[in-house]
């Protein structure tokens, strides 16, 4: 169906829909899980469509707040049909898991039992899946908060990664090989100027030792004549 225009209407329209009020009205992110979830300030809304999760149309969606922890203005990651989301004070992390007796997502604080790992605030977040589930995030003192995460096995375990910089931004990409590729952007002070360097973590196998040994904070490896 289409109106005059030529522009479809109905279910094969476009969705159009006004949440939020004021100053509460931002939307950080937007999550495909086993339910839309929608970051925004105060809240995180669940989109769907009835209680049976029909297929998503303009004449039948439904969007209630599943949590009541506000998102910061980053970006969300997703972990199988889990999410990861900075709480609006940019100093704590949550997860958002199904809830099959509430029959929608619930929230569930990472940062609870190390309080102090987000004191400096988060100013990024990314996360690599092989070999391990570690969620990056780049804090605002240069520093870089790790999460070692796995539901699975019930691990959830904070580390910090330090180099002589400040660390400002990651991003994870694929790889060939069984280790993703975590990159980030590291502002190093050498001889007194401020550069910017995209650094890529070493891999583990890198650096157990043997011909090439790659354990320093900022280098390249070359292999050809001198």
């Amino acid at each position: 169906e289409i109106d005059s225009q030529g522009n479809p209407v109905g279910d094969a329209g476009p969705i159009i829909e006004a949440f939020g009020f004021g100053p509460v009205d931002t939307v950080s992110w937007g999550l495909s899980l086993t339910r839309l979830l929608l970051g925004r300030e105060q809240s995180i809304a669940s989109v769907r469509s009835s209680n049976f999760d029909q297929p998503i149309t303009a004449s039948a969606i439904v969007i209630r707040d599943c949590s009541c922890q506000g998102a910061q203005r980053l970006p969300a990651v997703k972990l199988g049909k889990m999410g990861i989301f900075v709480q609006q004070s940019g100093r704590k992390v949550y997860l958002l898991r199904f809830d099959p007796q509430q029959f929608d997502y619930g929230d569930r604080d990472l940062t609870r039992l190390n309080l102090d790992i987000g004191l400096a605030g988060f100013v990024d977040i990314d996360h690599a899946t092989q070999p391990d589930q570690i969620v990056w995030l780049p804090r605002g003192d240069g520093q870089l908060a790790a999460l070692l995460f796995d539901d699975d096995d019930q691990v959830e375990a904070w580390w910090r990664l330090q180099t002589l910089g400040v660390i400002e931004n990651v991003a994870v990409l694929p790889a060939a090989g069984i280790e993703d590729f975590s990159y980030f952007v590291v502002n190093r002070t050498v001889n007194g100027v401020t550069r910017r360097f995209i650094e890529k973590l070493a891999p583990r196998a890198s650096c157990v030792g043997g011909v090439l040994n790659q354990q320093l904070d900022c280098a390249l490896s070359y292999s050809g004549n001198p």
